[in-house]
């Protein structure tokens, strides 16, 4: 051992070695994880927000729309990314993934820069070596989400508030607030770690209070030279003020009510998936038109009647949320379970750390580190802040992503610690370390809830790859599979388009009317029916199943076009076009308005020859 020692010690005196070993490292890793992605059904399993955002990103591109025309629903940077990759490489998911590795890597890069700083030159290494192969990292770096740019500014914004700290330049400050700014309109909740840095500069750096006011000052211009052209945006398309995005108050109701388990859960069956952002029903609820800001509001009192109303219930609700942050497996909400993926597709990742061994060395290093609290107010206060943003709406993993580079900073120096411990034979500090890294593992596992495997989601989205693939017997499978798990009435409106692709108009009904009983708040039962008869030529029967899906959901797109074009086969023309112009008003995917426009053009001459 004493003879290695000298050895370890010159390697880590060397820092570009050390840098180019965890650069090598992560590149290597996820270079080997995107060559496996590639040959799975994962590299086109683009659904949920993945699909949103990439069908807005094209949008932006196809129509060079780079303005839009209503306030954000979503965090704007991760399109508008997409949209800037699509524009210079052109619609490549290859470069979409090759850019987001880069970025991951640059992430790896920053978690050393932190450590080195804050603990040591080790420290920095062996935390930045387990980012380098942290499971979770990798897999979202091949994902379509805002996590991989979300988790790399939010890294970035603490690298450059510790190298501001050291020089007197105030566009250092305004740099690392750009920085977190970035963050924000990825994940507006990061808002919570301008209050953090605040209270670092004014309470813990040994500044004249014009330093600090000048500093921070300049970090929260840095944030606001971000976040104001989006707030401006959004009155200038709406008319009415809209912060960042209008779907706070939704995300927060599904956290936080009455049935809420912690994870996310649809407790009023809302058919999220054509009314995305609640708005079908609270209008109807309420009986009048709202705008965006109006619903968010409206979801956002319902929450809050159960807060203020059921103080208990809440307060238990966010400790049970906060047990959930700590637990060992990744809870997935948009059908890209890791520990699925794990078990069908890319194995590779049972070899991989994830929160199972990176949590309870984390749990560790904040309690081994305690003693140097003051020094690392920063860490602390910016884990602090990601644990609180999760838990005050639902657990998720990819939620969790953005506190883990803090918690690996934590896991590295508990490495480093009981290494140095078991140098020096510090037998009662190792025991004493042992004993809380044994609670911290039983915390995480056995103490915590027991959250039994949930695949439906997966099975689902794998059948609809097989349906658009016109592979029928797999998709049936896939959705046969993912009923074990859950009766939904999207995987029965699911099983019966594959009954009607064979042609199996009764089944398809009768799946079809299984939805509507499971979930009498959606449209797409009667839509999907609309199209049954449609194909079967029983024009009435489709016309009153439009009918019920537009009287249900009167934004649902698709169900204007399936009734103009059942009039037109019923050669009530002028109907016809009011239908299928109001479906052009309501489409947001403007390009699938081409053949549309056409049909349209073709209506209004044959009305006018009529009337001739």
């Amino acid at each position: 051992m004493k003879k290695t020692t000298p050895k370890i010690n010159k390697f880590f005196e060397n820092r570009k070695a050390l840098i180019l070993t965890v650069v090598s490292s992560a590149l290597l890793v996820r270079a080997i994880f995107l060559y496996l992605f590639s040959r799975t059904y994962l590299w086109m399993a683009i659904w949920s927000d993945s699909a949103t955002y990439n069908q807005w990103a094209r949008r932006i591109v196809v129509n060079h729309d780079w303005l839009g025309q209503d306030p954000f629903f979503m965090t704007p940077l991760y399109p508008y990314f997409l949209a800037i990759t699509y524009s210079i490489f052109g619609f490549d998911l290859l470069a979409v993934r090759l850019v987001q590795l880069a970025i991951g890597v640059g992430a790896v890069v920053c978690v050393f820069f932190i450590g080195e700083q804050l603990f040591s030159r080790r420290v920095g290494f062996v935390a930045a070596l387990i980012a380098s192969v942290y499971g979770p990292f990798i897999l979202y770096n091949n994902l379509l989400l805002v996590e991989t740019l979300k988790v790399f500014f939010l890294v970035l914004t603490v690298s450059l508030l510790l190298f501001a700290r050291e020089r007197q330049q105030v566009r250092w400050w305004i740099t690392s607030g750009a920085s977190l700014g970035f963050a924000i309109l990825c994940r507006p909740t990061d808002f919570m770690v301008m209050a953090v840095v605040g209270a670092w500069v004014f309470s813990f750096l040994q500044w004249s209070a014009q330093q600090k006011l000048v500093r921070f000052g300049g970090f929260v211009l840095g944030v606001i030279m971000l976040i104001v052209p989006v707030t401006v945006r959004n009155y200038a398309v709406s008319g009415e003020f809209v912060f960042i995005t209008s779907n706070g108050g939704l995300n927060f109701y599904l956290g936080n009510n009455p049935q809420a388990v912690g994870v996310y859960y649809n407790v009023d069956r809302l058919d999220l998936a054509n009314d995305p952002d609640g708005r079908v029903y609270a209008e109807t609820l309420l009986n009048r038109t709202l705008s965006p800001s109006e619903v968010s509001a409206y979801w956002l009192s319902k929450s809050l009647d159960f807060v203020l109303g059921q103080p208990v219930d809440f307060l238990q609700l966010l400790g049970r949320k906060a047990l959930l942050f700590f637990h060992h497996k990744e809870i997935s909400q948009l059908g890209y379970n890791y520990q699925f993926i794990n078990t069908t597709s890319i194995p590779l990742l049972s070899y991989l750390p994830s929160f199972l061994i990176v949590g309870p060395l984390g749990i560790l290093g904040c309690i081994l580190a305690r003693k140097h609290w003051k020094e690392l107010t920063l860490l602390y206060g910016v884990l602090f802040a990601e644990v609180i943003a999760v838990i005050a709406f639902f657990v998720t993993d990819r939620f969790r992503l953005s506190a883990m580079p803090f918690m690996i900073l934590f896991a590295g120096y508990a490495l480093v610690e009981l290494y140095r411990q078991w140098q020096k034979k510090q037998v009662r500090n190792i025991v004493a370390a042992a004993t809380i890294l044994v609670a911290a593992i039983l915390f995480t596992t056995a103490l915590n809830y027991d959250i039994p495997d949930e695949f439906s989601t997966e099975y689902e989205y794998l059948g609809m790859l097989y349906f658009d693939a016109k592979q029928y017997d797999n998709a049936m499978r896939a959705y046969t599979e993912a009923l074990r798990y859950r009766n939904s009435f999207h995987i029965h409106n699911n099983i019966g388009n594959v009954y009607l692709a064979r042609g199996n108009i009764k089944s398809a009904l009768a799946e079809y009317d299984i939805g509507y009983s499971l979930n009498p708040r959606q449209a797409i039962s009667h839509f999907s029916r609309g199209t049954a008869f449609v194909s079967i030529q029983d024009w009435e029967s489709a016309l009153k199943a439009c009918e019920r899906a537009i009287e249900i959901n009167p934004r649902f797109a698709p169900a204007y076009l399936n009734k103009g074009l059942t009039l037109y086969y019923m050669q009530r023309f002028p109907e016809a076009l009011e239908y299928m112009e109001r479906y052009t008003e309501l489409e947001r995917d403007r390009s699938k308005l081409a053949t549309v426009y056409k049909d349209i053009e073709n209506l209004r001459t044959i009305i006018q020859r009529q009337s001739r």
